[in-house]
């Protein structure tokens, strides 16, 4: 009677008579010797499954028509669980050299749990098996393998022929890396890509030693969070192409748990860098806190999917946490950069980098076989090194950027001490010159006083001897007349320098009718300007001014006297033009004119015209440039050569 398993049985071998091509009807792969290596899954191979997992290799050997051709790089080992099928590959190979050669056929450990490798010569020799390794235990000639790789050797003898058999069980469908090479081509790949893969780590670990020195300077927080999402980064990497298990064969589950345990601290330690980089809490508080959020959910998940890995159901959990990180972190990187904040860009680029590499992993795994596994390791091993390094060329402008700009901010206050210590040198100076100044001043007022007491009693005594001789009302009297009263002005404005310093700012000013200083000017120089062939006309004005009345006389009559003496003028107007708050004093001559340097030369004491014919001494210009300075007047000189002078003084206007 037939049970279920002989029906079973029976159909397979009924299915597996009737599948295909014979396996003797493949092309044979030639094996050559030196350099020379191959790829199983591109080349003639075929493929048969074994759902019992009870099939031997002798079986399989037995029945050539159960393989099919292996149309691409891709292989469905079926479904997740206990119930996947157990997929034999077979490749015909042949030694193409003269000599008796030995080769390797090897398969990346991280893409299988349990794999077979066979040996089937032609004729009646038994099969002969090259490797077994079944969850965790493994033999390869009687020891365990070294390296990331399963690598079993083989040899042929010169033209021999035979099939290379392969059993492997996963838990996963993929593209497998199963290769052929010589002794030579494979330890010189093996060393190529150790050499590689230490040179990308050692300046991985050099770079996070730089940034770790660096972190009194940059600042812990950051640094921290970069050297832990770093050395998470490289644990991943090195995970995933087993070099953490190079010197010892683990379980298929630890390193399943291993590889998404690094996986999930790199995406957590992530963002925890990247708030810590862009201070999210002060610069983008909406995003700290949707981070936040994250975190703290990711924290709740993480534990489940690393037990459970690699279910379904718990890799389908993680997947929804993971895949928002990298757009959100762009999002704060481009607002960082809009802002201002200083290192963004080099961020932005690094998260870019490893979204390429995201992407071409996705593209993979929708399209199996389409990029080599090892491709994608290699290039997973670039990005997170170039993102490493575009992190911490970001970190190091930043810190270079801070000092920097400490730098110029110490220089800047030791600028301002410097500057504040050269006025306080400056204000001791000009108090020391100021007290000598108002020493002196003094002195000269005591003088001046004298000197007006002295004058009083001679000018009375001439003034009342003069009206006692004379009492017409000609213009020689008025003239006569008026510098007596300008002489008693000044005999009797001296009595003011022996006044204090406060009270000196405001004595003597008056509010007066401006046409007094007109009117007395054309008395006192009336005819000397007829003398001299010169019309001086006023013109009249009915406002009134507020300033000491014998300073505002002084300026005119040195302005008139001036232009009568050293002008050469043939008319002279004096007058007064309203500008705003003022009534400017302007005295008009059609004189010589003189240049700007002239100007300037002629406000020193004792300067005169070099064509002056006038006597003098050459005070009146520099009396009124200081007189004007002492009372705060605005003093403007307009001259023209050979078209005569302006000059404007303005009074305040009362």
């Amino acid at each position: 009677m037939f049970t279920p398993k002989m029906l079973a049985r029976a159909l397979l071998c009924v299915l597996l008579l009737v599948s295909g091509a014979v396996l003797h009807a493949r092309d044979i792969v030639i094996l050559q010797g030196g350099q020379f290596e191959t790829d199983i899954m591109a080349a003639d191979a075929a493929s048969a499954f074994d759902p019992t997992h009870q099939l031997s290799a002798e079986d399989m050997r037995q029945r050539p028509t159960a393989f099919r051709p292996i149309a691409g790089k891709y292989i469905d080992f079926g479904t997740y669980g206990e119930n996947r099928n157990t997929i034999w590959v077979a490749v015909d190979i042949r030694n193409g050299t003269p000599v008796r050669q030995e080769w390797i056929v090897s398969l990346h450990r991280s893409f299988v749990q349990d794999v077979r490798f066979y040996l089937a010569e032609r004729g009646s020799k038994p099969v002969q098996p090259l490797l077994s390794a079944r969850w965790g235990e493994v033999e390869v000639a009687g020891a365990k393998p070294v390296g990331p790789f399963l690598a079993a050797p083989f040899a042929l003898d010169p033209g021999q022929e035979a099939t290379l058999l392969v059993a492997l069980r996963n838990n996963h469908s993929l593209a497998l890396p199963l290769e052929i090479a010589t002794q030579e081509a494979y330890q010189h790949s093996i060393a190529q890509r150790d050499l590689v893969n230490y040179l990308a780590s050692g300046a991985w670990l050099a770079m996070i030693i730089l940034i770790l020195v660096m972190g009194p300077a940059i600042g812990w927080r950051v640094t921290l969070a970069f050297v832990a999402y770093q050395l998470f980064a490289i644990c991943t990497i090195m995970g995933a192409e087993l070099y953490l298990f190079r010197w010892e064969w683990m379980d298929i589950g630890v390193i399943y748990f291993t590889d998404i345990l690094f996986y999930m601290l790199v995406v957590l330690s992530m963002t925890i860098f990247a708030q810590a980089f862009f201070e999210t809490r002060r610069n983008f508080p909406i995003a700290h806190k949707v981070i936040l959020v994250w975190q703290v959910l990711f924290v709740i998940v993480a534990p489940y999917v690393a037990v459970n890995h690699p279910d379904p159901d718990s890799t389908g959990l993680i997947i929804p946490f993971v895949r928002p990180v990298l757009p959100m972190l762009i999002y704060i990187a481009i607002h960082g950069i809009r802002t201002g904040l200083v290192g963004s860009w080099p961020v932005l680029f690094g998260l870019l980098t490893i979204l390429t590499v995201g992407a071409v992993d996705s593209y993979e795994k929708a399209n199996p076989g389409a990029v080599h596994h090892d491709t994608i390791l290699e290039l997973g091993h670039m990005g997170f090194l170039v993102e490493g390094l575009l992190f911490a060329i970001a970190i190091l402008y930043r810190f270079i950027r801070l000092r920097h700009d400490h730098e110029a901010s110490l220089e800047a206050a030791l600028a301002a001490s410097q500057e504040k210590l050269r006025l306080s040198h400056e204000l001791a100076a000009s108090r020391e010159r100021f007290e000598r100044a108002r020493t002196e001043a003094q002195q000269n007022r005591i003088k001046v006083a004298s000197m007006g007491h002295d004058l009083r009693q001679p000018l009375a005594a001439l003034r009342s001897a003069f009206e006692r001789r004379t009492s017409e009302a000609d213009d020689s009297a008025r003239q006569v007349e008026a510098a007596f009263g300008f002489l008693e002005g000044l005999a009797a404005s001296s009595d003011q320098f022996s006044a204090d310093d406060h009270s000196s700012d405001v004595d003597g000013i008056e509010i007066f009718a401006a046409s007094v200083v007109l009117g007395t000017t054309k008395q006192m120089f009336g005819i000397d300007a007829v003398a001299a062939g010169i019309e001086l006309r006023t013109v009249e004005c009915g406002h009134a001014i507020r300033c000491n009345p014998v300073i505002a006389l002084r300026i005119a009559s040195n302005l008139v006297s001036n232009g009568i003496r050293h002008s050469g003028a043939s008319r002279i107007v004096v007058g007064y033009r309203h500008h705003g708050d003022t009534l400017v004093l302007q005295v008009w001559d059609n004189g010589r004119g003189m240049h700007e340097d002239e100007v300037r030369r002629m406000m020193a004491p004792g300067a005169k015209a070099a064509d002056s014919t006038g006597n003098g001494l050459g005070l009146g210009l520099h009396i009124v440039h200081t007189l004007c300075a002492e009372q705060g007047f605005a003093l403007d000189i307009a001259s023209q050569p050979g078209r005569g002078t302006r000059f404007s003084v303005a009074l305040p206007r009362a």
